[in-house]
């Protein structure tokens, strides 16, 4: 078993929001869990693409583990499954109205009270906590992993804290944002894009390629995509 000296100050470092303590009491049990070097077992401590069938039960795993080190909550199993479904969502670039209704469906309020919760939960919690949450997660994972002999899974421990950080998983809807688009555009055109791994510049390569007037776009979103373009030309 790796020692609670294992945790170095570079590692420390990576996460420096997050208090040393608790990144430790983390590393331990990632570090205890994992000593048999086994894959089999690390496997089940990597989270799921977002885009994988069993994201959303492997989320709910994750969660416990990270509500009861670095990121303490009442670390209910309802607690957890409803984070579980908000982050998975969010990353697959639900927009913010379904998430709202999402919201609605669960609990009694008035939907000013719903709509100023789930933006709330967006900014406070999922482009926040969960974002340094993941990060320090994925770095302690990552380490605890080459330290047992198995550095390669590390490779496979998707970037969940830029995906939460943007609200989109599959690289095309992030390279989109990253051109200017809103989220609500970039998932649009991701969902009509056939390769979801371009990056920015094939991604607006596919863009310019297109007859936007096929699509049948709103006025407000074909502008939006002609002012990207035109930027980009002229930049």
């Amino acid at each position: 078993m790796l020692t609670s000296e294992s945790l170095t100050g570079e590692l420390l470092r990576l996460s420096p929001t997050i208090s040393a303590h608790r990144q430790q009491e983390l590393y331990d049990v990632l570090a205890s869990e994992m000593a048999s070097g086994l894959q089999s077992v690390a496997r089940n401590f990597i989270p799921a693409h977002p885009r994988e069938g069993s994201a959303f039960d492997s989320y709910v795993k994750v969660l416990e583990l990270l509500h009861r080190t670095i990121l303490p909550k009442a670390n209910s199993e309802k607690q957890n499954r409803f984070f579980a479904v908000m982050l998975l969502k969010w990353m697959q670039g639900i927009p913010i109205p379904e998430l709202i209704d999402d919201r609605a469906r669960f609990q009694s309020a008035s939907i000013s009270t719903h709509i100023r919760a789930t933006l709330d939960l967006v900014e406070k919690e999922l482009r926040f906590n969960y974002v340094r949450a993941f990060g320090c997660y994925n770095a302690l994972l990552a380490d605890v992993l080459s330290r047992v002999g198995l550095a390669d899974l590390a490779a496979s421990i998707p970037a969940l804290s830029l995906y939460l950080e943007v609200g989109a998983s599959d690289r095309t809807m992030i390279s989109f944002v990253a051109l200017g688009l809103s989220r609500m555009t970039a998932k649009r055109l991701n969902s009509l894009c056939p390769n979801k791994s371009l990056g920015v510049v094939d991604s607006r390569n596919w863009l310019a390629s297109q007859d936007l007037d096929f699509f049948g776009f709103s006025t407000h979103i074909q502008r939006e995509i002609e002012l990207v373009l035109g930027s980009q030309l002229s930049s």
